[in-house]
């Protein structure tokens, strides 16, 4: 009996032969790639016709990456779901005191309840979603071009009315400033920015200042 085997122009030893096919049939539960031909004693290379119904699954499942808006929304929902377990709603121990609960106890907790969730939403935001600054520079003499220079964060939870802040005590302001001057340094061409708050309808102007 031959030692040796040529398959597909290789020379493969006889007992690898049936290492591959014990590893593949055993193991891993698979068709296995070599069979041995019990009349002959042969190893044959093995072809299996693919059914023509056989569905291809992928061999992964994608990943669900969750977007600024998921966070921002499981975040809300999980502090208030602790503060609610902290403060809990208020509930009448008898059938006397259900008017007054009702009429009193109750809306009291939903007015510190809503007070409580827009401040979780307003920090939430301030975590997640960074503040955009917009450069507009000029072209020409009459064309000038904005785009997006900076994002900055709000650590201070000052984005939500950024033309009432105080330029000289806000660290928001402050930060835009620094970053406008930086960027008017390199680029002669930079006019100002526009600092927008979190909902992206207002913004500030906010003018280079010479060095």
């Amino acid at each position: 009996m031959k030692k040796y085997r040529t398959i597909r122009g290789k020379k493969i030893h006889v007992n690898q032969l049936a290492t591959e096919s014990r590893k593949r049939s055993v193991k891993n539960m698979t068709i296995p790639k070599f069979k041995k031909d019990l009349s002959t004693g042969e190893w044959e290379h093995k072809k299996y016709p693919q059914p023509k119904n056989l569905t291809a699954f992928p061999l992964s499942t994608p990943r669900h990456i969750p977007t600024k808006e998921d966070k921002i929304r499981i975040t809300e929902e999980l502090k208030i779901k602790k503060w609610e377990k902290r403060h809990p709603r208020p509930v009448p121990e008898n059938a006397d005191q259900k008017d007054i609960f009702e009429n009193q106890f109750v809306p009291e907790w939903e007015a510190l309840r809503e007070k409580e969730l827009q401040r979780i939403r307003d920090f939430v935001v301030s975590v997640y979603d960074k503040l955009k600054l917009t450069g507009r520079f000029k072209k020409s003499e009459d064309k000038f071009e904005e785009k997006q220079v900076a994002e900055l964060k709000d650590n201070r939870q000052e984005g939500n009315n950024v033309n009432e802040l105080d330029p000289k005590k806000s660290k928001l302001l402050k930060k835009a400033q620094k970053v406008t001057n930086k960027i008017a340094k390199k680029d002669k061409k930079l006019v100002c920015t526009n600092l927008k708050d979190h909902k992206g309808e207002k913004g500030r102007m906010i003018l280079p200042k010479a060095a």
